[in-house]
């Protein structure tokens, strides 16, 4: 178990993996747990995967949840439009109290995100997802869009799970009960499936 530094270094990993996994970079630096030096402390050691065997599980699952929607795969940045006139914007961005978000605050900690996973007719297990960023030191209770007529929002990924229940099983992820708000923990991103 790791302990004080080490042990936020690992979660800050996580977070980073997190973050390369849903959005359409180049990963660079500290995504394989070190840092960005061109020496021997920053060389590539293939005994770490090993060692961090928890590091590589976290980004196999981050790699399989991306591949599970076509649209977390697009190649187009998404602009905010519908479509396929389903009334749903392939993004729309939001504060945690479901307002717009507050780009210009600079103690602005969480922000959260919706993208229409079931644009240009692509048969998908979910209408919706969205997504809860928080990077705060503190717990955020971040209220949920309605998540269409018929539907529930489900909890797929809580990255300050422990390893297992962090990434739910497809067809395992868990109702959110009560349904319009979700308590995000610190420093954590969260996606909820709409179904």
């Amino acid at each position: 178990m790791m302990l004080g530094l080490e042990h936020d270094r690992g979660h800050f990993c996580h977070e980073h993996l997190r973050s390369i996994s849903f959005a359409k970079v180049v990963p660079f630096g500290d995504h394989r747990g070190r840092n960005c030096q061109d020496n021997e402390i920053s060389w590539f050691d293939w005994t770490r995967a090993s060692r961090n065997s928890d590091l590589v599980g976290f980004f196999r699952k981050a790699i399989a949840f991306t591949r599970r929607f076509p649209t977390l795969q697009r190649r187009q940045f998404p602009a905010g439009g519908d479509l396929d006139a389903d009334g749903v914007p392939d993004i729309a961005w939001f504060g945690p109290d479901l307002d717009e978000p507050h780009w210009t605050d600079p103690n602005a900690r969480t922000l959260c995100f919706q993208v229409d996973s079931s644009e240009r007719g692509e048969i998908v297990d979910a209408e919706r997802l969205f997504f809860i960023l928080n990077g705060h030191y503190e717990t955020q209770t971040v209220k949920l869009p309605q998540p269409g007529a018929s539907k529930a929002w489900f909890r797929a990924v809580d990255t300050s799970l422990r390893s297992g229940p962090d990434f739910a099983d497809e067809g395992q992820e868990v109702r959110i009960d009560p349904p319009g708000f979700y308590i995000a923990n610190p420093r954590t991103t969260v996606v909820l499936l709409a179904r």
